[in-house]
């Protein structure tokens, strides 16, 4: 199965789901040494709104080793379901604006931003556009799907840092 084709599938089974968990694993290896790595378990119940986790993070640099482990649990029910934010209930945002409001400040300030003032009208918006799209293209060319038993599929990515010459 081509790999468009099978993110598809896991994003639909993810979206008919009432309750799913996954965990995530990334690690940086630096001169054959570990020296970050960062593993995340979430589980999330949408019909209660409660999301479930936890994230442990080592990083070792210069002989210096700091280590983390910590765990989460939040009920979505208690922000506001407007979809900007994770803001609460009562604590007014953007000096007292609607969510909705505040949503269509933000998008009209990244426009102008966008369009007129940043260094992305130097080289065209359309150049913008086009990195991004190089950017998901080549993360989907890299990605990797392993089948497992149970129609199980496990997706990794290697990302390797490139030479200037």
């Amino acid at each position: 199965m081509n790999k468009i084709k099978t993110i598809y599938n896991v994003v639909e089974q993810i979206k008919g789901q009432e309750r799913f968990a996954g965990q995530g694993f990334m690690e940086i290896i630096k001169d054959n040494k570990q020296v970050f790595m960062s593993e995340k378990t979430f589980e999330k119940d949408v019909k209660s709104g409660v999301v479930k986790g936890t994230i442990k993070t080592q990083v070792d640099h210069e002989g210096a080793s700091i280590k983390n482990e910590s765990s989460f649990e939040v009920d979505k029910n208690k922000f506001q379901p407007c979809g900007h934010g994770p803001h609460r209930k009562g604590m007014g945002r953007g000096h007292g604006m609607k969510c909705h409001e505040v949503g269509m400040r933000h998008h009209m300030m990244h426009m102008h931003e966008e369009h007129f003032g940043s260094d992305k009208c130097q080289g065209g918006f359309m150049k913008h556009k086009l990195n991004k799209l190089s950017l998901v293209l080549d993360i989907l060319n890299r990605l990797e799907i392993e089948e497992k038993e149970d129609d199980m599929r496990v997706f990794s990515l290697e990302i390797k840092k490139r030479s200037n010459a």
